[in-house]
C-alpha cells in the first residue's frame, strides 16, 4: 500500500514539473524567421533573432541553454518577439548572407520596422547578453523617437 501511495505522488509530481517546463525560457514564435516578423508586426515590438546551426555550434547550444535563464528570458519574453535562424536551411542562409551574417552564433536584434538594429557575433555569457539586448533596445528607442520629429 505504501509503495503504492509513493509511486502515485512521485508520479504526480514529476507529471506537474514537466507540465510547467515549457512556461521556462525564451518563448520563440514556432515556424520560420518570417513568422516571427509577422508576429512582431502584430504584437507591436521589435524582434529578436537567435542564428545558430543545430547539431554543429555546441557553444551556440550552450549559449541558447544560457539563455534560457529565468530572468533572461522573461526579459526577451517581455521586450521581443522571438524566432531563429539556421544557416543550414538554404533560405535562410541566403538572408543572412545578405545581411552579412556568416557565424554562428549570432545575435540579431531589429525594430518594429524590421530594420536591423543590432548583431552580436559569436558566444555571449547571459551577462553579455542582457547587456547587448539592452542596448538594442536602447537603440530602437532612439530610432522611434526620431521617427516621431
Amino acid at each position: 500500500m505504501r509503495r503504492t501511495n509513493l509511486i502515485i505522488t512521485l508520479s504526480v509530481v514529476l507529471f506537474i514539473s514537466f507540465s510547467f517546463k515549457s512556461d521556462f525560457g525564451i518563448k520563440y514564435v514556432d515556424g520560420n524567421w518570417k513568422q516571427a516578423l509577422r508576429q512582431a508586426k502584430d504584437d507591436g515590438k521589435p524582434v529578436f533573432l537567435f542564428v545558430n546551426a543545430k547539431g554543429v555550434c555546441i557553444r551556440g547550444q550552450h549559449m541558447e541553454e544560457e539563455m534560457n535563464a529565468d530572468g533572461l528570458a522573461a526579459f526577451f519574453n517581455q521586450h521581443f518577439t522571438c524566432g531563429r535562424m539556421n544557416p543550414a536551411n538554404l533560405e535562410d542562409n541566403y538572408c543572412l548572407t545578405n545581411w552579412g551574417i556568416h557565424s554562428v552564433p549570432t545575435l540579431i536584434f531589429m525594430d518594429k520596422n524590421h530594420k536591423i538594429a543590432r548583431k552580436c557575433y559569436g558566444y555571449k555569457s547571459k551577462q553579455e547578453v542582457l547587456k547587448e539586448a539592452e542596448t538594442a533596445m536602447k537603440i530602437i528607442k532612439l530610432r522611434e523617437r526620431q521617427e516621431k520629429k
